[in-house]
């Protein structure tokens, strides 16, 4: 009884550490970290978290999508300030070997630095946008488009069809289509 008096306090922190639950949504205001709403607790004793800090690591920022599992620790067994530690789901995560690393979403979209090279893949648009120089260098560089493919340098360009080939310059619109072979990349 003695013990149960002097250790209880101390056990009941304990206990209230860490939270394992659902994430249901995460706000991104200016100037503040994200929050985060989640529930926690059990079936029998549910517990809602509204304002949970989520600290990210410097470089990434995310804004997961909702409902997702989440780990939360409360400092001190202190249930009313929950700081987010993790969530995810297994869902979209790809597979990686011992050493790489991976960027991935729920649309599909990956960046995989692979144990053979760098894989960047999207079922929508990609842009790469420099301010200054863009560089592509390798033993071998290949482009391929399946339905177009255009390039211009301060006014003068082409656009590469399928079958044919716009040329203009600088004051000219796109010149007459020019017949064409497509060379085949494998």
């Amino acid at each position: 009884m003695e013990l149960n008096r002097l250790f209880g306090p101390i056990t009941n922190k304990v206990k209230n550490l860490i939270g394992w639950g659902v994430l249901h949504s995460v706000t991104d205001t200016a100037g503040d970290i994200h929050r985060g709403q989640g529930d926690l607790g059990t079936k029998t004793r549910p517990e809602q978290h509204e304002g949970m800090a989520r600290p990210q690591w410097y470089g990434l920022t995310s804004r997961p999508p909702a409902p997702l599992p989440c780990v939360v620790l409360f400092p001190n067994g202190n249930r009313a300030a929950g700081i987010i530690l993790a969530e995810g789901d297994v869902t979209w995560r790809i597979r990686v070997e011992g050493g790489e690393v991976a960027l991935y979403d729920d649309l599909g979209q990956v960046v995989h630095l692979t144990r053979t090279g760098i894989r960047i893949e999207s079922p929508l648009n990609v842009t790469v946008k420099a301010g200054q120089t863009l560089r592509l260098e390798g033993e071998e560089v290949h482009l391929h488009a399946h339905s177009l493919y255009r390039f211009d340098v301060n006014g003068h360009g082409q656009v590469w069809h399928p079958t044919s080939v716009d040329i203009w310059q600088i004051g000219e619109a796109a010149g007459t289509a020019k017949p064409i072979t497509p060379p085949e990349i494998g």
